[in-house]
């Protein structure tokens, strides 16, 4: 079979002794044919249906040269079956393969989402069938996953996947524009039968289309038959709600009310600055590095970032590592990095995080709370909870600054509406000059207020574009109280000690006392390390006999109190695994349980989260580090007490 196909257009009369005939000619594969008829009008008949063959993307047979649908019936049914090509799902497998290596994980879960729609329009829904999302599910996860299909076929996913192999069209039969219709219509559509969004349907298409070009090169077509299908498609309008784009003081005030949600809100401050002033992409600023940086010693002057890594998130099972990855910029190739100018607004928040929370091992400086990388659904949060503390109810029911992603959109759009060259903002932002005017082409404003001051209409009062903002450090992240962390153990064990049952005291008192013996000094014979411990845990940490202590431990008390370092020595990290490895022995210098290990570690989490509560200190020194398990006892996370 071939798809090489040329159907002359010039219709031969040839004279013979009985009259005129009329002879066809046609070339498949290269190979010369012909068909002569007795009329003029049975010869035009026959190359309008030769034509129409053609034009479908039908296959055309190189003996007989004739198409598919009109080869001879006594043709053997299995013969012209095997002549067909592949069916759809054999050919969206092969696709699938063929692709997966050069694309990134989102790309890769995106063609799979595609395919896997397109897919329940070209299967036969008549009889006894699995349930649409069944099918969706089956494909999307499994049939058009790589790694999926290298880990064998799940028993539960068996049936439904042979079901689709044995009711799949042809590949042929997307060269006929009805079927292509209905598949488009289906891509239009969401499992519920509501309609999709613009959006998701351009993507889709995008997918089908990009499979159907790879065909053509397959030789299965000879053009793209998506090309000349007629349909209507959903407006997907790019450009951005400009109600979602805040000013410079909206901005800064949610940047502040991040700031005020708690430890993880003072970690991620910077990060979302920035998003809004420097207009990085969330998965961009999730991988920056403190190498990246390049900040003045002079606070008050402009530095530069040169971006280099991006971290999107998406699912393990999309990745070549089988976990979230750092990756090169989107539409950038690898080790390409980008200048972006870093304000003086900006630097200070930086130095800042930096001085707080180092970086993770490999210089990251913004992650989760064990160390990892960032997780979107952690800053979402952390967003959510700063737009009710900074923006009116009515604004938090608005699409007002709804998604992180947005303080990238209003920083671009600052920058377009000050002046700036399309080009220059495009290379900071990392897109082409011609997305971003049609992105943003909404949002600039001042726009048109300079039309209507060439008309004649006086500038309004508030058009002028503010400033930029100083992000000057709240009081409550800098201006702390100053305390030894003998003064913030016995105040935590006051505010404790009515509100929990015995044995947690008890628990409570060991924890302390460990921790109150690993953080001091011990440069003489005196006080042993009985004597510390029989006054800090009989006395100093029980409350009900704080009064009771005899006169030498009175003075080993004194001791403790004159020689406790300040409550910040313990966010140096070298002190904090001092106390943490004290924290995991015993009496006797053994390892202690993990559960011992891990109730210790969780009562000095807790104090340390009482003094940043009192302001003691600005975080909690135990969080944003990459401890291991044996270092803190157990996996830091959420679920820590």
């Amino acid at each position: 079979m071939s798809y090489d196909v040329r159907v002359f257009d010039t219709i031969q009369a040839v004279k013979r002794v009985k009259g005129e005939t009329y002879r066809v000619r046609w070339k498949v594969g290269g190979e010369p044919c012909s068909k002569t008829f007795k009329t003029s009008t049975l010869a035009k008949n026959h190359q309008a249906k030769l034509r129409t063959a053609a034009n479908e993307g039908e296959p055309f047979d190189v003996e007989t040269g004739l198409p598919l649908s009109m080869l001879p019936k006594g043709r053997p049914p299995e013969e012209a079956a095997n002549q067909q090509g592949p069916t759809w799902y054999e050919f969206a497998s092969e696709y699938v393969a063929m692709k997966w290596k050069g694309i990134a994980g989102g790309t890769r879960r995106g063609v799979a989402e595609g395919l896997a729609t397109a897919t329940l329009a070209l299967v036969s829904w008549e009889g006894t069938h699995p349930e649409p999302e069944d099918v969706y599910q089956a494909l999307s996860t499994w049939a058009f996953n790589l790694p999926a299909r290298r880990n064998g076929l799940p028993d539960g996913l068996a049936k439904t996947i042979g079901w689709v192999e044995s009711r799949s069209v042809s590949l042929a039969s997307l060269g006929e524009p009805d079927v292509l219709r209905k598949v488009l219509q289906q891509l239009a559509r969401r499992l519920d039968g509501e309609s999709a969004a613009a959006s998701t349907y351009a993507r889709k298409r995008a997918t089908l289309s990009n499979a159907l070009s790879y065909a053509v090169e397959k030789k299965y077509f000879e053009f793209n038959p998506l090309l000349r299908v007629t349909w209507t498609a959903p407006k997907n309008t790019e450009a951005i709600d400009r109600r979602r784009v805040v000013n410079e003081a909206k901005g800064h005030a949610l940047i502040v009310a991040v700031g005020r949600q708690g430890a993880t809100g003072r970690h991620l401050r910077a990060f979302f600055g920035s998003l809004f002033l420097a207009g990085h992409r969330p998965a961009e600023a999730t991988a920056l590095t403190e190498d990246e940086l390049a900040l003045p010693t002079d606070p008050e002057e402009w530095g530069w970032l040169d971006l280099g890594d991006s971290s999107p998130q998406t699912g393990g099972t999309w990745t070549d590592a089988g976990g979230r990855e750092v990756r090169s910029l989107k539409h950038r190739s690898v080790k390409e990095t980008r200048p972006v100018p870093v304000c003086p607004p900006l630097g200070k928040p930086l130095r800042w995080h930096l001085a707080e929370f180092g970086t993770a091992p490999d210089g990251r400086l913004f992650r989760a709370e064990n160390g990892g990388l960032l997780s979107e659904s952690v800053y979402t949060r952390v967003w959510e909870a700063a737009r009710i503390d900074a923006l009116t109810p009515h604004e938090v029911k608005s699409v007002l600054a709804e998604r992180p992603y947005d303080l990238r959109h209003a920083r671009l759009s600052i920058w377009l509406n000050a002046g700036i060259s399309d080009a220059q903002v495009a290379e900071w932002a990392g897109n082409s000059v011609p997305v971003l005017r049609r992105v943003y082409a909404k949002c600039l404003t001042d726009t048109t207020e300079q039309s209507l001051a060439k008309l004649g209409r006086a500038r309004s009062k508030g058009a002028e574009a503010p400033g930029v903002l100083d992000f000057e450090e709240d009081a409550a992240l800098v201006s702390l109280e100053e305390a030894s962390w003998y003064e913030l153990a016995v105040s935590y064990i006051d505010w404790k000690w009515g509100t929990v049952k015995p044995t947690t005291r008890r628990g409570i008192t060991e924890a302390l006392t460990k921790a109150t013996i690993a953080v001091l000094p011990r440069s003489g014979p005196w006080p042993t390390d009985v004597q510390l411990g029989t006054a800090l845990a009989s006395y100093v940490f029980n409350r009900d006999r704080w009064s009771q202590a005899p006169d030498q431990h009175a003075a080993v008390i004194a001791w403790i109190e004159d020689h406790a370092p300040p409550t910040a020595a313990l966010r140096d990290p070298e002190q904090l695994r001092i106390v943490l490895a004290h924290l995991g022995r015993r009496l006797d210098g053994q390892p202690a349980s993990a559960a011992v290990a891990a109730r210790r570690r969780s009562t000095l989490f807790n104090v340390f989260e009482f003094a940043v509560r009192e302001r003691l200190l600005p975080s909690n020194p135990l969080l944003f580090r990459s401890w291991t398990d044996a270092e803190t006892g157990s996996r830091m996370g959420h679920g820590q007490p």
